[in-house]
Formats: structure tokens, C-alpha cells, sequence
């Protein structure tokens, strides 16, 4: 009896539920999400072929006995074949290396796209847009005063650059400097 009520239950749930929309955004995620991984994948490849191709050399330089030179172990062209199977292991390391690396930044870069798709749909941003403002009066105001340091002290330029960053932006610490070199230069 349970059961048939849970069957019913579900059956309407179902019939009442729309359809869900399918969107733009929907297929860009879709080519975007392939996109990467195909990305992945020529990466895993190519690392497996660097690997694959150091292993053949390896074996291939092992049994064949014309590349040795006697006890020396060095090969034809004078280069010790531990030297070689160094380099061989070195370059099979720095490909796995790679791979890591690039699987890493992938996650990193779904995990950004993820996180400001939710900022977007909650209608929140990870800075307050005052202090990003701030920041940028900051960055403006010490980019005048070290144009100014760099002009020679008795310049007429440069002190009308002190004057100009200490009346745009007096809050600021460069604008501050500013004020300062004036104040010492006697204007």
C-alpha cells in the first residue's frame, strides 16, 4: 500500500515538473568543458609519447651492441651513456611534471569559472568596490610621484607633478610624499 502511494507520489512529481530549458549558456559550457579536455588529453599525450620514445631509446641503446664503444660504455659519438640515461630520465620527469602542471592550472581555471558563476548568481563580489577604487587612487598617485622622482630635483615639471598629486590625492600615501617634497623644496 505504501509502496503504490510512494509510485503515485513520484509519478505526479514527475508529470509536474517542467522540461528544463535549454540555453546558450548551457552549450558554452558543454564546448568549453570539451574544450579543456581535449587540452588534457594532448597533454597526457604528448607525455606519454616523450615517455614511450625514452623508454624505446633506452632499450634500443641497451641491445644493440654496435653503439657501445668496449668497457668505456660511451657511445659513437663520445657521450657517456650514463650521461644520456640521465638526461633521458630527466626529460620523462619534466614531462610528468608538465602534465601535472597543466592538469593543475585546468582545475584551477574550473574551479575560478565556478566560483564567479555563483558570486554572479548570489549577486556578490569578492572586493568591496571602495577599496578596489582605493587601491587604484593609490597606484595612480605613487606612478605620478616616482615619474616626478625621476625628473631632476630643481625641475619646474617635477614640481608641478608634486603639486598636481598632492591636490588630486591628498588621502593617499604618495600624495602625502608629495605634500612633503614640496613643503622641503620651500613651495
Amino acid at each position: 500500500m505504501n509502496e503504490d502511494r510512494l509510485g503515485q507520489l513520484l509519478t505526479d512529481a514527475d508529470a509536474a515538473a517542467p522540461l528544463p530549458e535549454l540555453s546558450k549558456e548551457l552549450s558554452r559550457r558543454v564546448r568549453s568543458r570539451l574544450r579543456r579536455r581535449q587540452i588534457a588529453a594532448r597533454f597526457a599525450g604528448a607525455g606519454a609519447a616523450v615517455i614511450l620514445a625514452a623508454t624505446v631509446l633506452l632499450t634500443q641503446h641497451n641491445t644493440h651492441p654496435s653503439r657501445a664503444i668496449g668497457r668505456s660504455h660511451h657511445v659513437s659519438d663520445g657521450i657517456p651513456l650514463e650521461q644520456l640515461r640521465a638526461e633521458v630520465v630527466q626529460l620523462a620527469s619534466d614531462a610528468a611534471v608538465h602534465e601535472r602542471v597543466a592538469e593543475a592550472l585546468m582545475q584551477a581555471r574550473e574551479q575560478t569559472v565556478r566560483q564567479r558563476k555563483w558570486r554572479r548568481a548570489l549577486g556578490t563580489t569578492s572586493e568591496d568596490p571602495a577599496r578596489v577604487i582605493q587601491e587604484a587612487r593609490d597606484r595612480a598617485a605613487e606612478i605620478l610621484v616616482r615619474d616626478a622622482d625621476r625628473m631632476p630635483p630643481d625641475s619646474l615639471h617635477a614640481l608641478q607633478e608634486y603639486r598636481y598629486v598632492a591636490q588630486l590625492f591628498p588621502n593617499t600615501p604618495a600624495g602625502k610624499q608629495a605634500m612633503l617634497k614640496l613643503k622641503s623644496e620651500g613651495v
